[in-house]
């Protein structure tokens, strides 16, 4: 059976509070009769969700669906909710990650006890494999970037090409392909909650550009640890933050032999990222080894229900850009307990919070000095108002401090 990726313009983005779609919602879009105001604000976001009408929280077949939520004190799920229906209290917990729609590519995966290959679901959309390949090179030349073997890892966003493709470029134009034969890929989970990192039961991620086989050896050395657990291939199909790295890894990697760990980073505890990134470590000090770190920056506006403002800095987006680039100049500290204190005290939506926490630990505790640098920060649209709404986008590189 063929599953098509979600189309650009069909995402519903999940909210910044937990919420429950019916699988029809989330499959096809806005009812049609809320389809035409979907679209009446003057801003590049696809859509803005309508407002779910009360719903008995069911367990169904298609569990990916359901948004669920987990606190950062004390690293449990919340009950799942209409957001005007949550307390006080569980405001104050972990978000879940938010993003703009994914691009209108296509993945496949192929699981190792299935002959026919499953698409990522939603709306049969496809994007030419040449017009694809040819959008990467010239953002990726654009970038002026010089490659570097020195560079380990990267930081980038995953949103739809349209808003963050350029972006991204400014972290994946520093890689030389060279020595690395196997990629670490971390990205947050958007559907799914889980207290944990899970390995995908697939053997193969194919784009319309190339393929990337899943390391299998690698797979099962940190199942053998028993701390992370398996994605159901629904999971996987529904998951977009690792999805989107995949066609600028195999560019890049283009005429070499490349393997990738797809991790998918849950809603962990501080003990937990901690614990996973003293785990991780030791991959870091092999040099073949490379990071594809995913997230996008902040969300902001009531679509989100984030509309931090310090008038200080002047227009919203100027406020918006202050706030990333305190987070962002922490994280080049490499301390994450920095970051960690940061994310408690200004509540940013930064939806891979916990694939960056896990990343700084790794780099903390392995024997390679590693430091990151941004090189580029973009935001999907300039807020002016509080009716506004938009999602920012950092590019970042890890590289060896000699």
């Amino acid at each position: 059976m063929l599953r098509t990726s979600l189309d650009s313009r069909s995402r519903i983005p999940l909210d910044s509070r937990p919420r429950t779609f019916p699988d029809s919602d989330l499959d096809e879009g806005p009812p049609k009769h809320l389809a035409q105001k979907a679209h009446t604000r003057g801003s590049p976001l696809s859509h803005v969700a309508p407002r779910q009408p009360r719903r008995r929280y069911a367990k169904t077949k298609r569990t990916h669906t359901q948004a669920l939520l987990a606190a950062d004190k004390n690293d449990l799920p919340l009950i799942p909710t209409i957001p005007n229906q949550l307390s006080q209290e569980s405001r104050k917990g972990d978000r879940p990650p938010i993003d703009l729609d994914t691009s209108s590519i296509n993945r496949v995966l192929v699981p190792p006890d299935r002959e026919h290959s499953l698409r990522h679901s939603g709306h049969v959309s496809y994007t030419p494999a040449k017009k694809l390949a040819e959008e990467l090179e010239g953002w990726l030349t654009a970038s002026g970037l010089a490659k570097s073997s020195d560079v380990r890892g990267v930081i980038a966003p995953h949103a739809g090409y349209s808003y963050s493709g350029r972006a991204a470029a400014y972290a994946f134009g520093n890689i030389d392909p060279a020595n690395i034969s196997r990629v670490f890929l971390l990205g947050p989970s958007h559907h799914y909650y889980t207290p944990k990192c899970a390995l995908s039961k697939a053997t193969v991620y194919k784009t319309p550009i190339g393929d990337l086989p899943i390391d299998q050896e690698v797979n099962e050395e940190l199942k053998a640890t028993g701390k992370f657990e398996f994605m159901d291939l629904h999971v996987d199909e529904a998951e977009h933050s690792m999805e989107m790295h995949l066609p600028y890894l195999v560019k890049v990697f283009q005429g070499h032999s490349v393997k990738i760990v797809p991790i998918l980073v849950g809603a962990l505890s501080a003990e937990n990222e901690a614990m996973y990134g003293r785990l991780l470590a030791k991959y870091v000090d092999d040099p073949t080894n490379f990071f594809s770190v995913s997230s996008d920056f902040c969300h902001w506006g009531s679509r989100f229900n984030y509309m931090h403002y310090d008038k200080k800095h002047g227009a919203i987006h100027k406020s918006i850009e202050a706030l990333d680039k305190m987070g962002m100049d922490i994280i080049e500290t490499g301390d994450p307990d920095a970051f960690k204190q940061y994310l408690l005290e200004t509540d940013n939506t930064i939806c891979g919070r916990h694939p960056i926490s896990v990343f700084l630990h790794m780099l903390k505790n392995s024997s390679t000095k590693i430091k990151i640098q941004f090189l580029r920060y973009e935001q999907s649209s300039q807020c002016k108002s509080m009716r506004d709404s938009s999602v920012s986008y950092a590019s970042a590189a890890a590289k060896v401090d000699a």
